[in-house]
């Protein structure tokens, strides 16, 4: 694969309802030397890349994702979290 490509790897996936719908994992589509983490949101149409944190220098990923009664998103990865409204 050359360098200049971009890979997914979702790992986990949650559903508030048939029209917001969250997808965790990683890719290596960033400026860091490793995998980024890689946080997406179905809204009834089309799927979006979020912006999510990359605390580490060399490898982030996301590997767990639910939704909350209230609405909210939590997201557990290998170097931290994030909560994503």
């Amino acid at each position: 694969m050359p360098p200049s490509s971009r890979h997914w790897d979702l790992r986990a996936i949650a559903a508030i309802a048939d029209y917001d719908i969250w997808a965790v994992g990683a890719g290596n589509f960033s400026t860091i030397s490793g995998p980024a983490t890689l946080l997406e949101h179905w809204d009834g149409t089309s799927w979006t890349i979020v912006g999510s944190p990359d605390p580490g220098t060399s490898t982030n990923a996301l590997f767990a994702v639910t939704a909350l009664s209230d609405g909210s998103v939590v997201a557990a990865g290998n170097q931290g979290s994030v909560v994503e409204n």
